[in-house]
């Protein structure tokens, strides 16, 4: 199915791979499960060996599926077809303009083209919700962080019972409206990505910033200070711990999930 390219990426993954990974984690996570040769299929019966292996509660978190609309079309597929399976799905939003900081200050990745993958993506959570209906429930980020209420009531419209305060304990504003605290930082957001974040309830002060002289060339030297030396050592040290991961004789361990 297509996969849209995403800066600074693995993806789109070689469906050879994808397979290879995807037996790798059903059989270190549903043993019972025997793959089948066909693509779908493994998807779809993989899930359900996963859902039916970890029941009664399976709760997955992948924020890069919609960047994907063959992700959600899956997912949307799967809970059509497995009524035994009480399929929920949390879009959680932020704030695009902490959402960008946070990935330029990680991975310096750059808030002028990752602006248009966190568009494509939320635009994507919209077209979902419209298809699974009920079934979805939107939240902000902001919200879970101002009132644990919030946390708490989410997990009990979701029937799992136990966790709430302790979940509750985990969010916090700390990285909220951080870039609007860094000089140096003078991206501006594009009408476009602002229009839909306003459809989100984000405000006008929220997402307006002011340009900076300096964020170009602070931009620049840093990206490219990245691109040469940091970004060789992050992937020197990821296929390090991935040889010091596997198994003696046997399969390379999965990739963890895109940054993006």
């Amino acid at each position: 199915m297509p996969q849209l390219p995403l800066l600074d990426s693995e993806v789109p993954i070689p469906a050879p791979k994808a397979r290879k990974d995807l037996i790798t984690l059903l059989a270190q996570n549903a043993p019972e499960f025997s793959a089948p040769a066909d693509a779908r299929t493994l998807v779809l019966e993989g899930w359900r060996a996963l859902c039916m292996h970890y029941s009664p509660v399976f709760v997955e978190k992948s924020p890069h599926h919609i960047h994907q609309w063959s992700c959600l079309e899956l997912m949307a597929d799967a809970a059509s077809r497995m009524p035994e399976i009480d399929f929920r799905f949390i879009g959680l939003v932020r704030n695009p303009m902490d959402a960008l900081y946070s990935t330029w200050s990680r991975w310096r990745l750059p808030p002028q083209k990752i602006q248009f993958e966190w568009l494509e993506a939320h635009q994507n959570l919209l077209r979902f919700k419209d298809l699974v209906g009920a079934r979805m429930t939107v939240v902000r980020y902001e919200s879970l962080a101002a009132d644990d209420g919030v946390a708490r009531e989410l997990l009990r419209s979701l029937e799992i019972e136990g966790t709430a305060a302790g979940a509750a304990a985990l969010m916090h504003g700390n990285s909220m409206l951080k870039w609007k605290r860094d000089p140096r930082y003078g991206f501006e957001l594009d009408s476009r990505v602002a229009a839909l974040a306003a459809e989100f309830g984000y405000t006008r002060d929220e997402l307006t910033n002011h340009s900076s002289y300096r964020w170009t060339l602070h931009h620049m030297l840093t990206r490219a200070m990245h691109l040469a030396w940091f970004r060789p050592i992050q992937r020197a040290r990821a296929s390090l711990r991935r040889v010091l991961r596997r198994p003696q004789g046997g399969p390379d361990p999965p990739n963890p999930p895109s940054a993006t």
